[in-house]
């Protein structure tokens, strides 16, 4: 597998344990609101010691009725009963396919995994896999293939959106196709659950790798800019409680990081605590890293400006210390991913 594409495997998990995370950053006193039937997330990452950002835009959730496989891949079958991840990819550039199994031998896992691709994926995405690797992290146990490329990403997932989400679905899910429209896009479905039983987590989403500007000084980080909209709003399934407050569970990730210090100027809308709709900016525990994340609090209205800025000085990429920092990412998240993303 590519090293690009294993990173956008890899981010796309990861976005969906962020809420968990911010747990931890948020304030001692917060209760974080109750689980909506859907959480959208856009997590976007600006790496100023190579001027790249990551820009991803995921929907997930355990409601079958939201967010699913496509009806003909049958995803309670017993070479899946101790699947624990099912994750493929689809770009211009390639496709892939990741399955990992917990408490199987390699060879039962790699077994499963064949059969499960020839007899569904295979002709449900119209795709020829072929088998890449096989790895072993405690007793998980991941098998991968790659395929080929799609001609037009734009249509084919416009296919997958209508296989795999809800009619109604709006929010995020609408930065989708306007998404697949920027160089080296790549659109993703996933499934979680626990192994030994069915009961699975999905999510799609789309992600694409962009540059910000170089040099010192304020940098404005432009949210709707690069989701290709021009109005943002969440999904009415997204809607949960927080108390007696309604609460959206859509929300944008934003994560600043460089080797040299950068601090927040101002954003738009303005700043918020939790679960009011604004910009709640984390404390700095590190002067290295800004972070950063806006809430919808209980109003479904878009927004039409969605915006943050910071001083920084943000470096031109450099091609092998890039390929070398998103590989270390992507290997330390997917052992915390695996140790840590288990939907209680």
């Amino acid at each position: 597998m590519k090293p690009r594409l294993a990173f956008l495997v890899v981010v796309l998990l990861f976005v969906a344990t962020a809420i968990t995370n911010s747990k931890i950053v948020l304030a001692e006193d917060y209760q974080f609101p109750a689980e909506a039937e859907l959480t959208e997330i856009v997590n976007i990452n600006v790496n100023c010691t190579t001027a790249n950002v990551s820009v991803i835009c995921g929907v997930i959730s355990n409601n079958t009725m939201l967010v699913h496989f496509p009806a003909e891949i049958n995803m309670n079958i017993t070479e899946l009963l101790n699947a624990t991840e099912v994750v493929v990819g689809f770009s211009t550039e390639g496709s892939f396919l990741w399955i990992v199994f917990n408490n199987t031998e390699v060879g039962g896992a790699e077994k499963y995994a064949n059969a499960t691709v020839e007899t569904y994926f295979e002709p449900v995405f119209g795709r020829e896999y072929m088998y890449n690797s096989t790895s072993v992290e405690d007793t998980y146990v991941n098998v991968t293939f790659t395929g080929s490329a799609v001609a037009n990403l734009t249509e084919y997932t416009e296919g997958l959106m209508t296989e795999c989400l809800a009619s109604d679905l709006g929010g995020f899910s609408l930065t989708f196709i306007p998404m697949t429209y920027e160089t080296g896009a790549c659109t993703l479905i996933g499934a979680q659950k626990e192994s030994g039983g069915f009961d699975w987590m999905y999510a799609m989403g789309v992600m694409y790798h962009t540059t910000i500007p170089d040099g010192p000084g304020e940098h404005t980080i432009d949210v709707l800019d690069l989701l290709d909209v021009e109005l943002l709003a969440p999904s009415p399934y997204s809607q949960g409680q927080s108390g007696i407050t309604i609460v959206y569970m859509s929300m944008v990730m934003l994560t600043i990081n460089s080797n040299t210090p950068v601090t927040f100027v101002s954003c738009k809308p303005g700043q918020a605590s939790p679960p009011a709709r604004g910009w709640y900016i984390y404390p700095q525990i590190q002067p290295t890293q800004l972070q950063a994340m806006f809430m919808f609090g209980d109003s479904p209205l878009p927004v039409n400006v969605l915006s943050l800025t910071f001083s920084g000085e943000i470096i031109p990429e450099f091609t092998t210390p890039m390929l070398i920092a998103v590989l270390t990412f992507a290997a330390a998240v997917a052992v915390a991913l695996k140790k840590r993303f288990i939907r209680k």
